[in-house]
């Protein structure tokens, strides 16, 4: 097997790899527990670009993490019943009307309101919130977090370089703290690295995260962010 192997133990360690996932032609697979939002329109750009990307992360929705996904997936409305703006206006009618008539003293024409209520609510739109993956269906994988069962293996992968070490795709890891990381040029490496990535849940029995639910929270975690922030002012890099 003909390899290139570079090793670094340094501050700013994005200097020493992020430059092979930024030249990436064919495939980008990041894992990592945490994810910054600084770094995810790097990754949707190379998906913009024809790049096979897939993230493997947690739903330990620590500060960053929580925008970070919030980025990389996308608000949906689908539509399961159609508006039928005639029985709403008859609906609306016979509400009035049963109103009307009740107040002059004929009380027993009240149900005629209660009907005009079911029928204008039977003839609004019926829509359903869901999310879906920027990345494409499956490209994004959330993992449960476990304190026990923790994912915390950092590996990237770009075309023929395999990159792992110790820097979550984090400012932090990137650009903060002292990480150690070891870049491996090697297609046969590359192509087992995402064969055994890809087959991370079935082997290790791992619990995946729906879109949906990681959309929920992450949509709860928002609006109480935005309280905090008409409130304080404050907001905290990652």
């Amino acid at each position: 097997m003909n390899v290139e192997v570079e090793v670094c133990v340094d501050h700013r360690i994005g200097d020493f790899f992020l430059q092979h996932i930024k030249d990436a032609q064919k495939q980008v697979w990041i894992m990592s527990p945490w994810l910054s939002p600084y770094f995810i329109d790097l990754v949707l750009a190379k998906k913009a670009a024809g790049v096979d990307v897939r993230v493997l992360t947690s739903n330990d929705y620590v500060s960053g993490q929580k925008e970070a996904l919030g980025k990389l997936i996308e608000r949906q409305i689908r539509v399961l019943k159609p508006e039928n703006k005639i029985l709403k206006y008859i609906g609306i009618a016979a509400t009035v009307i049963g109103l009307i008539v009740a107040i002059y003293g004929k009380g027993e024409y009240l149900f005629l309101s209660f009907v005009g209520v079911a029928l204008y609510f039977g003839g609004r739109e019926r829509t359903e919130v869901y999310w879906i993956s920027k990345l494409g269906e499956g490209n994004l994988t959330v993992f449960e977090y476990h304190p026990y069962k923790l994912i915390h293996a950092k590996v990237y992968i770009a075309d023929d370089w395999v990159m792992m070490g110790s820097a979550n795709f984090t400012r932090n890891g990137l650009e903060n703290s002292i990480e150690a990381m070891m870049n491996t040029k090697s297609e046969e490496l590359a192509g087992s690295m995402t064969q055994t990535i890809g087959n991370l849940a079935r082997n290790l029995n791992l619990k995946e995260i729906s879109y949906n639910a990681v959309g929920s929270s992450v949509s709860l975690v928002e609006k109480k962010k935005s309280y905090y922030r008409r409130r304080y002012g404050s907001r905290r890099s990652f």
